[in-house]
């Protein structure tokens, strides 16, 4: 968790944590679509893919919550505009033109077109991650103002609340990714506390790395243990086990992406889309899951997760050279 220096971080490591994680979601996404309509895995396949979803979001998350940096308010909103929302909307309406007039893969339930284009605005099930992080950035500029001291008890409330949630079961409405939002806040106003607390970043810096290991190990087992003796569906359901459980997983994957030599351009490009290849991955999964419908298996699986990732990161780099199509997207022109 070594996060240090804003200069270099966004080009440096950071990018490599981004496509380290976005790897994770498309391997995520893979293995559950496979496991739910191909073979259902044993008890040890359900756990990997607990595992994988338990820490990718969360991570996305908390580097957003890191990145967050006070800045003049109308080019914020109009950067986020552009990289954010734009591209959710024209990739939840190409859902739609999908669901259809091709193939009904993305439509849960039976709903009118209408109805449809109401919930890309009032629910964001199309793609809730993005929804989930727009209404994050909305509120930003109110972060902004927050100190360390405030933070640390915003982020302890609502951490209470995510933990009362769970321990009593109580049902949260999905109407603008409400849901989402309050389990999903902790890990982005964490994020954020990194970023401004240099004492935590320096107690990150000096704990002993056999330490840390030692600790996420136990909070793995502990959290597995869990899963095992209680009626929990997912482990990435229950918020006191998910977000012990989301830290304990990050840190080998923050330690990851510092050890990759420096310079694998493809990898550091693949972090810097890593929003786009969200966006295209469900349209290149259900792609590839089509056409080798046949022949599909666990090894073929992963070979569409490695023709997934490297199919989005081909459609970036070609429509990074179109500007109308890039704006669409959200992708940076530099």
């Amino acid at each position: 968790m070594e996060l240090m220096n804003r200069s270099t971080t966004q080009k440096g490591y950071i990018n490599y944590l981004k496509a380290i994680c976005i790897i994770l979601v498309v391997i995520g996404h893979c293995l559950n679509y496979y496991n739910k309509n191909y073979s259902s895995f044993n008890e040890f396949g359900q756990t990997v893919l607990a595992l994988i979803y338990a820490v990718h979001v969360p991570t996305f998350f908390v580097i957003s919550g890191f990145l967050v940096h006070k800045q003049d308010v109308a080019q914020y909103y109009k950067k986020k505009v552009f990289r954010i929302a734009i591209p959710y909307f024209i990739f939840s309406l190409l859902k739609i033109v999908y669901n259809n007039f091709i193939s009904s893969t993305f439509l849960h339930t039976d709903k009118s077109i209408w109805r449809q284009i109401l919930d890309i605005l009032i629910s964001g099930d199309s793609y809730w991650f993005a929804y989930t992080i727009l209404l994050f950035f909305v509120l930003t500029p109110l972060i902004w103002h927050l100190n360390c001291a405030i933070t640390k008890l915003v982020l302890s409330v609502f951490i209470v609340i995510n933990c009362i949630i769970s321990i009593f079961d109580i049902t949260i409405t999905s109407l603008f990714q409400l849901n989402n939002f309050l389990f999903y806040f902790p890990f982005f106003l964490l994020g954020y506390l990194i970023s401004i607390d240099e004492k935590i970043k320096g107690k990150i810096l000096t704990i002993n790395k056999l330490i840390i290991y030692s600790v996420s190990i136990l909070l793995i087992c502990t959290s597995l243990l869990i899963r095992f003796l209680t009626p929990i569906y997912s482990i990435g359901d229950y918020f006191p086990v998910a977000f012990l459980l989301a830290l304990s997983l990050m840190f080998p994957l923050f330690r990851l992406s510092l050890i990759i030599p420096k310079r694998i351009n493809v990898l550091s490009q693949i972090g810097q889309y890593s929003y786009q290849i969200l966006l295209l991955d469900a349209f290149f999964k259900a792609f590839l899951f089509l056409i080798l419908n046949n022949w599909v298996s666990i090894w073929v699986t992963l070979l569409i997760c490695v023709l997934d990732v490297m199919g989005c990161f081909f459609v970036c780099l070609l429509c990074k050279k179109i500007p109308i199509v890039r704006t669409l997207l959200g992708i940076k022109k530099g």
